[in-house]
């Protein structure tokens, strides 16, 4: 805090600035709008609502796909851990879902940009937590189910939890046996 104190906020907004574009200015993406069916002017909750309603808007696919990136550049380091539901915007201290890993598919879907838009290293950190789950994966493979190999259930957190969870409580029964 004390280096970013000493600094001004244009020299900060610079250095964001480069940093980020080294990822984002990687790909270029747009579908142009042929149709020219609606003024650009319209605000953004408007062209959602009628995108929505079938309303043809190319904006709203190129900034979705745009989105989808800035979120995962933003959420997704090498040496961080990787992007979860609440990505690193969370301010609650019981948030939803519980900031957790949602292994079934919303953790995969956090990453499906990731190689197609030349992000390959954001996956980085999502390859250490999955050689982390293995670790505690084996053990739950071996104390839950007596067998050898690793498991994961559908929802872990950020110490790789791989036993199974139910409202937001470990299923504690087959440890305790």
């Amino acid at each position: 805090m004390n280096n970013a104190a000493a600094r001004s906020f244009e020299s900060i907004k610079e250095r964001h600035l480069a940093d980020f574009h080294q990822y984002f200015d990687r790909v270029s993406w747009v579908i142009e709008d042929t149709a020219q069916s609606r003024p650009d002017s319209l605000p953004s909750d408007r062209r959602l609502q009628a995108y929505a309603k079938g309303s043809h808007d190319p904006w709203v696919e190129n900034t979705y796909f745009q989105y989808g990136r800035y979120l995962l550049i933003s959420s997704s380091r090498p040496g961080d851990p990787p992007a979860n539901l609440q990505g690193i915007w969370n301010d609650q201290l019981r948030p939803p879902w519980s900031s957790n890993y949602t292994i079934n598919i919303n953790t995969e879907m956090n990453y499906w940009p990731s190689e197609v838009t030349n992000l390959s290293e954001m996956h980085e950190p999502l390859f250490g937590f999955i050689k982390d789950l293995s670790v505690t994966g084996a053990v739950t493979a071996r104390q839950f189910y007596d067998m050898n190999g690793w498991v994961a259930h559908h929802n872990s957190d950020i110490w790789a939890l791989s036993n199974p969870v139910g409202n937001g409580h470990l299923q504690l029964d087959r440890w305790q046996q």
